[in-house]
């Protein structure tokens, strides 16, 4: 689920919060199905709601949402899992910039020598040329 589903469905969880519960009363008793008990919520949604026009643009997506269970767990270990990523080539970087800064000074040679040697594709090494600007 990305960002843009997380504050839609806060949203629509924010303007009409017993949709859920609604749906699930009225199919414990038989009398409704849940998709039907969503189409009911919005429709029932008060008319001065600033977001009902929205809401009702959207309905397919505003009942697929209302549907889809949302688990909180999965998401915040999709975002740990995220940064995690970014910390991980923030590291290569960082450790790439180490290595081409030893190997110039130790070796006495240019930077795209020392790129040369740690093999660093052609296509990256503007990116590398800046970094090493800038320290």
């Amino acid at each position: 689920m990305n960002e843009i589903n997380i504050r839609f469905s806060s949203i629509v969880n924010d303007t009409f919060p017993d949709a859920y519960d609604m749906g699930n009363s009225l199919l414990s008793d038989g009398t409704q199905h849940i998709g039907e008990a969503i189409d009911s919520a919005i429709r029932e949604m008060p008319d001065d709601f600033l977001i009902k026009k929205f809401i009702i643009a959207n309905q397919a997506e505003v009942k697929n949402m209302c549907l889809t269970e949302y688990d909180e767990e999965e998401v915040m270990e999709m975002f740990k899992e995220e940064g995690r990523e970014e910390g991980r080539k923030e590291a290569w970087i960082e450790t790439t910039l180490d290595h081409l800064g030893k190997i110039m000074n130790y070796c006495g040679i240019s930077l795209d020598k020392a790129m040369d040697i740690l093999d660093i594709p052609g296509n990256e090494r503007n990116r590398y040329r800046i970094l090493m600007a800038k320290q």
